[in-house]
């Protein structure tokens, strides 16, 4: 339904009251955002889009595309500030973007300030989870993740509340949501496996899409398919992943790609990219045994991100949809359901990929307290209005409170450590002519990367030349000293044990540089530095 001239001063209210949302969260975000660099993949993150290279798998063309362009089109601050900064915009527009799906699912039953309350707890339950907060403060690609899942749930519920039409004003929603699913497998394919539940919703939101009325469309001589919007779909969401190009293209180029594969240029190449083919992932590693502790696990997770009042009251909201709009309580069910159980059995990383789960989990704490509006009444002649209303503002209290009690352990305002890990190693080497071999590990070579590509800052060969050891073998460590003990001088990055008890000796050098000497002939083999 298109809104009438009496919505509309409420519309622009609720626009007023989002922008609001993400101000504020942004503020919160940029007070306790990290500065500089951050070590391992937030480092990439940040050099990747500067020099147009190609990250890890599965590629994130999105966040290369998007990130570069934003380095480009921020005028202040460093390439790490600005590339931080915009985790920070991603963070403020979940937030944002949980008061309005909330907002799409309140009945216009509930009056005054008491309807915009629970999508208002819903804003600020995500801005202050502790997931989304620490990702929300520094370069990473899950925040933008969390952004594209939720970005979309907003969208389809905003259709159903406009109409769910696959013509006119209301279907602006519906392609909208086709592009950004389509942006969506361009960024990471976990993405994906949100697809069941708005394909579900889509369709029970518009059956006729697909399935018909079949006696009555056959009747009234109206294709069972809607094949004009399918199409119509299935153009926005190709629109969406046209990003994709920017791997092959980019492989193409004249200029040299300094970072990533060489050969996304060819079907092969760009499949085991974007699929992370070269990944060995155990799908589903664990088995029904193992469920009552996967489910300990995300319990115990669940609760460093609300307190219990908000985590009731997400199980409050999922059965107040089932009820009252099963439409909806299906799309934020197999959401969930298909999302927890892929993570919680196969990724390591389980923290930064529950963002996705945690961040529908906030809309439905909205919902929850939508359900204590309607469902909650005292008896006789007591004011029901003005308990709602103090129940509901002291329920926002309890997420706001969040900024004072972890504020402190989650802010970044103060790290500096990989820019003094960059400056440890350029002192240390810089102008020595030593002719050094630095052995480092992922998270420790990304911000040398940085300060060669970005600040032009390199390390001249006679000085020291950079390995990179990587984790595919027993003993990484060993195999790359051994490698090139003979070619000069060979310090690590941090102690390592592995080293030590294969006989060599580490020596102290400065912070976190060891250098690694051999064992002497006449002494035993050494067990502890």
């Amino acid at each position: 339904m298109t809104p009438t001239s009496s919505q509309s001063p409420a519309r622009r209210l609720d626009l007023l009251i989002g922008a609001g949302v993400f101000v504020l969260v942004l503020g919160l975000y940029v007070a306790t955002l990290a500065p500089g660099l951050v070590f391992g993949d937030p480092a990439e993150y940040t050099f990747v889009p500067h020099i147009w290279g190609i990250s890890h798998p599965p590629g994130y063309a999105l966040q290369t595309v998007l990130g570069g362009l934003w380095q480009r089109l921020i005028p202040f601050g460093s390439i790490a500030f600005r590339a931080n900064l915009l985790s920070a915009f991603c963070g403020a527009g979940i937030a944002a973007l949980a008061y309005g799906s909330v907002r799409a699912l309140t009945p216009e039953s509930i009056p005054d300030i008491r309807r915009y309350l629970p999508a208002l707890l819903a804003a600020f339950s995500a801005a202050t989870a502790t997931d989304i907060w620490q990702h929300s403060i520094h370069a990473n690609s899950h925040i933008t993740t969390a952004l594209l899942a939720s970005l979309s749930v907003f969208l389809l519920l905003h259709w159903q509340h406009a109409g769910g039409e696959t013509r006119g004003p209301a279907a602006r929603w519906l392609y909208a949501f086709c592009a950004v699913a389509g942006l969506s497998v361009t960024h990471h394919p976990l993405l994906a496996f949100s697809f069941p539940a708005y394909i579900a919703f889509i369709l029970s939101v518009r059956p006729g899409i697909l399935l018909g009325w079949l006696k009555r469309r056959r009747e009234a001589g109206v294709p069972l398919i809607e094949w004009g919007t399918l199409l119509r779909m299935v153009a926005f969401g190709l629109l969406g992943l046209s990003v994709w190009l920017y791997l092959p293209l980019r492989a193409s180029l004249p200029v040299p790609l300094r970072f990533g594969p060489e050969n996304t240029n060819t079907l092969n190449g760009f499949l085991d990219l974007v699929l992370a083919r070269g990944l060995k992932v155990n799908l589903f590693h664990f088995g029904l045994a193992d469920q009552p502790d996967r489910l300990t696990v995300f319990w115990s997770l669940l609760q460093l991100q609300a307190s219990l009042p908000v985590i009731a009251a997400m199980l409050a909201g999922l059965a107040w949809l089932w009820r009252r709009q099963w439409r909806a309580g299906l799309l934020f069910t197999l959401l969930l359901a298909v999302n927890l159980a892929f993570i919680l059995n196969t990724i390591q990383d389980v923290m930064a990929y529950l963002m996705t789960p945690f961040s529908a989990l906030m809309v439905l704490a909205g919902v929850g307290l939508i359900a204590f509006l309607e469902w909650v009444r005292l008896p006789g002649e007591f004011d029901n209005r003005a308990m709602q209303t103090v129940a509901a503002l002291i329920m926002l209290v309890v997420p706001l409170s969040r900024v004072a009690l972890s504020g402190e352990f989650i802010s970044l305002a103060r790290y500096d450590e990989a820019d003094r890990w960059v400056e440890e190693v350029h002192t240390r080497f810089e102008g020595k002519g030593e002719g050094a071999i630095l052995l480092a590990h992922w998270e420790h070579l990304t911000p040398l990367w940085y300060a060669e590509w970005v600040e032009k800052r390199p390390l001249a060969p006679e000085d020291v030349r950079l390995v990179f050891v990587a984790a595919n073998s027993d003993t990484p460590w060993l195999d790359n000293v051994q490698a090139v003990i003979d070619q000069g001088p060979v310090y690590v990055s941090g102690c390592q044990p592995e080293l030590v008890s294969a006989g060599y000796r580490l020596r102290p050098t400065t912070g976190r540089l060891y250098r690694v000497l051999p064992a002497p002939a006449d002494e035993p083999v050494v067990t502890g530095v």
